[in-house]
């Protein structure tokens, strides 16, 4: 099975680069959590709710919603602090969060993660000169993300392959099920920094976003 990919291109200030990222991985993984699991027995569970929070940024003036889980968020914001100091040093990077699933493989029976969704962030950091000129970067990345989020709940709507769980014993293998309140899908961040060029997320690449400048 091949993971579905989306990848989207920003030029940033530096400054705003943890929001930006904080923003659209939150939005993305507010339709990818779901409510803890309590089962009655093995094949029968009712799924408890999901709360959420409106997150402001205060170096774009926008607010966007996540879910209630400050474990969850606290472990996001450590990955991407992590990015942000490296792509500092070089001034480009790409960032992922790929959602996967373990299977077990061969006959031993190995446990293997077999990606099923990529969504990557290509950032080129930029400097702007004036006060009129961030104004204008701004705005653009403010219309940027609300069309990045309207298409993240498109895509999300759409009657795509999701990993199902029917017993209890599978739901570690489908669930991260180590958070307080809430079970987000399985997923990982990884990122790299450098050469845009090397950056790959191992499929092509269905739809990029314009890339934004200052000018």
């Amino acid at each position: 099975m091949n993971a579905r990919t989306q990848t989207f291109e920003l030029s940033l200030e530096s400054s705003q680069v943890e929001e930006t990222v904080m923003c659209i991985f939150h939005s993305i993984l507010f339709h990818r959590t779901a409510g803890k699991f309590n089962y009655k027995d093995e094949k029968s569970y009712m799924v408890g709710t999901v709360g959420m929070v409106d997150e402001d940024c205060n170096q774009l003036d926008f607010t966007y919603v996540r879910c209630d889980a400050d474990d969850l968020d606290r472990q996001l914001q450590e990955n991407v602090k992590h990015f942000k100091n490296e792509l500092c040093s070089s001034g480009c990077g790409q960032i992922s969060l790929e959602f996967f699933e373990r299977r077990r493989k061969g006959w031993f029976f190995t446990m293997e993660s077999i990606p099923w969704e990529i969504w990557s962030l290509r950032i080129r950091l930029i400097t702007v000169a004036t006060a009129s000129e961030k104004e204008i970067l701004v705005e653009k990345i403010k219309d940027s993300l609300t069309e990045i989020i309207l298409f993240i709940a498109e895509t999300m709507n759409k009657p795509d392959f999701v990993p199902k769980v029917s017993k209890q014993a599978e739901l570690g293998n489908i669930y991260d099920i180590s958070f307080k309140a809430v079970q987000p899908y399985l997923y990982k961040i990884s990122c790299q920094t450098g050469d845009a060029s090397n950056f790959s997320v191992g499929d092509t690449v269905k739809r990029f976003f314009r890339e934004f400048s200052a000018t």
